[in-house]
């Protein structure tokens, strides 16, 4: 299901989680509360169920907008189980998240 989330989460965001979900971008660098590393344990520890409700009604105080109106529920769900691959990215697949691949410049 991570898989199908890929176009979506680059689309809406990886302009602040960046493309392997570090944090580490222009804009997630400059945001106070700073934006959390997908991988981070702090995140990892979060319910299915939290992670729905933050992507779905977003943060308050936060950089983190509600979405839900833009994705549907099962946008969403698709998009934890990105959130739950982070951690276990391979090389290769962080390279196809960053466009680096072979594939991707042909």
């Amino acid at each position: 299901a991570w898989r199908a989330a890929v176009d979506h989460y680059q689309d809406h965001c990886a302009v602040c989680h960046g493309p392997d979900g570090n944090g580490r971008t222009e804009i997630g660098d400059n945001m106070y509360p700073k934006v959390p590393d997908l991988a981070d344990p702090s995140v990892q520890r979060l319910s299915d169920g939290a992670l729905f409700s933050i992507v779905q009604n977003g943060v308050r105080w936060t950089g983190m907008p509600a979405w839900k109106r833009q994705h549907s529920d099962d946008e969403t769900w698709k998009l934890v189980a990105f959130v739950r691959h982070v951690p276990s990215l391979t090389p290769v697949e962080r390279d196809l998240l960053h466009g680096n691949s072979e594939e991707h410049r042909h």
